[in-house]
Formats: C-alpha cells, sequence, structure tokens
C-alpha cells in the first residue's frame, strides 16, 4: 500500500504542474498518517526497530513533502529561443 502511494506521487510530480504537486503530496499523506495509526492501535509496536523503521519512513515522507512544495513554490518560466 506505501509503494503505491510513493508510486503515485512519482506520477503526480512528473507532470510538472503544481496541481500534480499538490496530488503529490496528498499520496504521501497515507503512508504518514497509515503507520502512525497502526502503532496508535497496537498493531505495530511502539518501541524497538520497527518503531525506529516507523519515525524513519514518517521522516522521508516528510522530507520529500517539503522538497515538492518547495519546487511547486519555485515558478517555472519556458524556453524561449534566442533572438
Amino acid at each position: 500500500m506505501v509503494a503505491s502511494c510513493y508510486n503515485l506521487d512519482g506520477i503526480f510530480i512528473i507532470t510538472d504542474k503544481k496541481s500534480g504537486a499538490a496530488l503529490g503530496m496528498g499520496s504521501i499523506a497515507p503512508a504518514i498518517l497509515g503507520p502512525i495509526y497502526l502503532v496508535a492501535t497496537g498493531v505495530a509496536p511502539s518501541a524497538g526497530p520497527d518503531a525506529i523503521k516507523i519515525v524513519v519512513g514518517a521522516a522521508i515522507a516528510f522530507t520529500l513533502i517539503g522538497y515538492v512544495a518547495a519546487l511547486a513554490a519555485i515558478p517555472i518560466e519556458p524556453l524561449r529561443d534566442p533572438e
């Protein structure tokens, strides 16, 4: 499930449109919220190596969201032919 969210994110970001960036950031949200929900319900451990994997995965997802948001804020101008 998480891998499919990352795949969707990549597809949306490739479009180079702000709407694609927004959809990409939205598709990463389940990758963050899912493990948090599993820890909160007791399905996933809240200590040990698995907990470290969850924290690292969430940190990577947050970093990716920040990177995409920063790229979406940069205006992209089309290339022009030199005259």
